[in-house]
């Protein structure tokens, strides 16, 4: 062995570690590292919300100054001017929960939709559904909240057209998100670029000749839709602590691949999952591959030895399980439930959408 050969083979293991910042393979310790993500608020938060009361609805006169300060909201929750989004006065307006609330009609919808935005002080509330509904007033739902209670702001959106759904939820210093849809380009991209365990052409040629995998790329016949001749459905779930300037300090994100929306929900194994953990500005990606046999790829343990001869670990399901920590490893029964049955407005919420169609 040559000293150009040795030196060639330590540069090549330090430019996989440094280059795509894989955490290479060891002692289970090192998928234990010590984390400041305390989640515990964010569950008690989703627990208190199962029990949420049926609200009362008042339909009465609010009076001016009310309906200014909510219109007021309206503009900077749509951050700015609502003259192209909403009409510039109610449709109806009442009291519910000891909350004044106003529901505007949403004028820049999509050709036979109709839209309304509630407000209140704590909540805003916005719902796209076909025109023409034939007794069916929520079909093509395209459902949008954010409230704030007991200092947590809490985001949901679910677009039935689409089948996906997003929630963050925001709790203290620590954020909360969960997300699955069909058109997720950002996190698609994160997949496609960190498919391989590098870039060198010669090695990815090495991992995919004994992985027997596909090339995954950002460029149009190696993308992810094209390898896995399917439209890729993406859940995404991921834990933030943030600082006092609202900058990520610590992040746990995982990102799985579906071939469809049936196999997330059913509970199908991924073809491609990435777990990414960042701390104090390191940043550790682990990814792992289907392979026919249903094991996975750790692509963070290709490498080579001194004869130049490219090895690969493989991994059971559960395997990575157990390395995803403080993250949930799949979405919620709830958020399944909700892509499988689409989701069930509250009374409350039906009643006042309800009355402002019939004004509409």
């Amino acid at each position: 062995m040559t000293f150009e050969k040795i030196k060639r083979f330590l540069d090549e293991k330090i430019f996989h570690r440094r280059s795509q910042k894989l955490l290479m393979p060891g002692e289970d310790e090192e998928y234990k590292n010590e984390t400041s993500i305390d989640l515990s608020g964010i569950y008690s938060y989703l627990d208190n919300e199962k029990y949420t009361k049926a609200y009362k609805v008042f339909f009465i006169d609010i009076g001016q100054k009310n309906r200014r300060k909510l219109m007021k909201k309206l503009e900077l929750m749509e951050k700015g001017a609502i003259i192209n989004s909403h009409d510039s006065y109610p449709i109806t307006e009442g009291k519910i929960a000891d909350e004044y609330f106003i529901s505007v009609r949403r004028k820049n919808v999509k050709i036979n939709r109709i839209g309304q935005t509630l407000v209140t002080d704590n909540f805003y509330i916005d719902i796209t559904t076909r025109k023409n509904y034939n007794e069916n007033y929520y079909a093509d739902l395209v459902y949008k909240e954010i409230k704030r209670k007991h200092g947590t702001e809490d985001m949901f959106v679910f677009d039935s057209e689409n089948e996906a759904y997003y929630r963050k939820i925001k709790n203290n210093d620590i954020v909360f998100i969960e997300s699955a849809s069909y058109d997720n380009e950002e996190k698609i991209f994160e997949i496609e670029k960190f498919a391989q365990p590098t870039t060198n052409t010669e090695e990815v040629n090495e991992y995919l000749k004994i992985t027997k995998l596909s090339y995954i790329s950002n460029e149009a016949k190696s993308r992810v839709k094209e390898i896995l001749k399917s439209n890729p459905y993406i859940s995404n779930i991921q834990a933030i602590r943030l600082n006092k300037n609202n900058e990520s300090i610590s992040k746990k994100e995982l990102i799985k691949i579906y071939k469809s929306k049936k196999e997330c929900i059913v509970g199908y194994k991924p073809e491609i999952i990435l777990y990414k953990d960042s701390d104090n500005n390191e940043e550790n990606i682990m990814v792992y591959r289907l392979l026919s046999d249903g094991l996975y790829v750790d692509n963070s343990t290709f490498k080579s030895n001194f004869e130049g001869k490219y090895t690969i670990k493989k991994v059971k399901f559960d395997e990575i399980k157990q390395r995803v920590e403080i993250i949930p490893f799949s979405i919620s029964e709830e958020s399944k439930k909700i892509l499988r049955n689409g989701l069930e407005i509250k009374n409350y919420i039906k009643t006042i959408y309800e009355k402002g169609i019939n004004k509409m």
